[in-house]
């Protein structure tokens, strides 16, 4: 048996938590997604696990799962999106921001600090939740700032910063690559996870050109970015029944409502990051495709400064 972890694993069934478990070390919590995770980290299932009123768990700040993958697992054929998630984070170390993570963290290394971040305060987050997340699994940002500038974060302060599904919401990507480099110390690593445009709504939408995300970081246009909104609303999600069209999308631009303003495959996007080379000069990328089958809609990029 490995050596065991020094947090403890607890569980809070007949609540909003039910049977799933926990590791849980310094303030935070972990789902265990696999029991291979528990053998591999030196526990006994079920000996090790203690059952808590649901209170404890709340007391605790939801940090996503626990790894179990590693980089060295990448060749393998038998993987899901989560293990290529793990895989990607496998490279963090030390402290640093994940954006737009919701309800759902990041499975980032046990051992790294990582501080939330979004666009939106934590009220608003909570008033506006997707389908599907959950209110007890929602973290509170430490950080309001957006992507594209990272205002508040200093430069070369952050080992890692995270954006899953986040660079699609972004007028400007190549600014929003650009702050992250401003902000990472040498070393640090921007971990990418991007839509694949044709396994999502997003698939009856033109392909956004790279010239198209030059000029938006050249020559940022609010009438452009209008577009990208009157597209959106035919293309990929409908206009309220009864509303003017016009009036709606004009509606939607003014109050700059979240929506998937740009649009990439895994060629495109890698197209992106070569352009990317000359001006801003990572000096590693790790990249990995859409897996096959329909269930997977993503890819990946970790860029190292």
């Amino acid at each position: 048996m490995s050596k065991r972890l020094p947090g403890v694993l607890l569980r809070s069934p007949a609540s909003v938590f039910g049977e799933k478990v926990y590791y849980v070390e310094r303030g935070c919590r972990h789902w265990i997604r696999d029991g291979v995770w528990l053998d591999s980290n030196g526990f006994l299932w079920p000996d090790d696990v203690t059952d808590v009123e649901p209170a404890i768990l709340y007391s605790f700040l939801n940090s996503g799962h626990a790894p179990l993958r590693s980089d060295v697992d990448a060749s393998r054929v038998d993987l899901t999106s989560v293990d290529i998630r793990e895989i990607a984070a496998s490279q963090l170390r030390g402290t640093g921001i994940e954006f737009g993570a919701g309800s759902s963290p990041f499975p980032v290394p046990l051992n790294c600090n990582v501080l939330f971040a979004d666009a939106f305060a934590y009220e608003q987050l909570f008033a506006e939740m997707y389908p599907g997340q959950s209110s007890h699994d929602l973290v509170r940002p430490d950080y309001k700032t957006d992507i594209q500038t990272l205002v508040g974060v200093a430069d070369a302060s952050l080992d890692f910063v995270i954006a899953c599904h986040v660079i699609e919401h972004t007028t400007n990507p190549i600014a929003a690559i650009n702050s992250c480099y401003r902000a990472l110390k040498a070393g640090g690593k921007l971990v990418l996870v991007v839509p694949d445009m044709t396994k999502t709504f997003d698939s009856k939408r033109q392909l956004t050109t790279l010239s198209h995300l030059i000029e938006d970081f050249q020559l940022p246009s609010r009438e452009r970015d209008r577009t990208h909104y009157e597209e959106f609303y035919t293309k990929a999600f409908s206009i309220p029944s009864g509303r003017n069209p016009n009036d709606f999308v004009s509606e939607k631009h003014a109050e700059d409502f979240s929506i998937h303003f740009h649009t990439w495959t895994y060629e495109s996007f890698n197209e992106l990051i070569l352009w990317l080379g000359p001006q801003t000069p990572w000096s590693a990328v790790w990249q990995h495709p859409t897996l096959h089958g329909a269930e997977n809609i993503e890819f990946y990029f970790v860029l190292t400064k």
